[in-house]
């Protein structure tokens, strides 16, 4: 109990240092063809942190986040020098919400796509990001 609270609490911290709001879970509202999109769950900021400093992110590397949800990762990930950055995500409510996330931290080589996963066809992508974006 006290671990989870450690974690909602550094998850807060680190959204208020970006300047953004990705957390909380939230239910999907949106149908998908395989009916998998149940709800918004952001992978920890000390799991990512973690991912991030063990990455050697270079300037030719372009990331994607499937399922990116309202953000949180693919902000983080504009803290690196990736070239590009994209979020894919089928929910309208939450690609919007990380869309204004990512205009509040300025990362003008991120673009969040509302579009079904299946649907991405960016074929310069070197780092995925997957965190349980589909279900069964």
């Amino acid at each position: 109990m006290i671990n989870n609270f450690v974690n909602e609490l550094y998850d807060r911290v680190y959204d208020f240092k970006l300047g953004i709001r990705t957390g909380g879970v939230h239910e999907s509202e949106d149908a998908t063809r395989f009916n998998d999109n149940v709800e918004c769950c952001p992978t920890r900021y000390r799991i990512l942190v973690k991912i991030f400093k063990k990455l050697s992110v270079r300037e030719k590397d372009v990331f994607v986040d499937f399922g990116c949800g309202k953000g949180r990762t693919i902000c983080l990930a504009a803290q690196f020098p990736f070239k590009k950055l994209y979020g894919v995500e089928i929910s309208k409510k939450w690609a919007d919400i990380a869309k204004l996330n990512l205009k509040k931290i300025r990362a003008e080589n991120a673009r969040i796509l509302n579009i079904n996963a299946l649907d991405f066809r960016e074929d310069d992508a070197t780092v995925y990001y997957f965190f349980n974006p589909f279900g069964e």
